[in-house]
């Protein structure tokens, strides 16, 4: 799960640094100078490799919000203390509230 969030951690990367902002693109009749583009410009977030990385993130995030929940389950049943599950959480950057029942 670790691994995975390290992932996210790569794709949020990613998406903050490409996502956040306008492109200006280029669109209908626009040749012989490439900074035409400057009069059109779409949101970012907007583009599909953006919304691939939205989608991939959200497909991680459910893996690992599974797994977390199970992981707690399997721990409760096995006696593990709670206090070791965070210590675990804390040492992969995995602590979230929703997960410590």
């Amino acid at each position: 799960m670790a691994y995975k969030a390290d992932e996210i951690d790569t794709l949020w990367q990613k998406y903050s640094d490409f996502c956040q902002g306008t492109i200006v693109v280029t669109s209908g009749n626009a040749f012989g100078r490439q900074w035409f583009g400057i009069y059109t410009t779409i949101n970012a977030a907007d583009t599909p490799e953006c919304r691939m990385m939205i989608q991939d993130m959200e497909t991680l995030a459910a893996e690992i919000d599974a797994g977390m929940e199970a992981a707690w389950e399997k721990a409760h049943r096995a006696g593990v203390y709670p206090g070791q599950m965070r210590a675990i959480q804390q040492k992969y950057r995995l602590e979230l509230d929703r997960w410590n029942k």
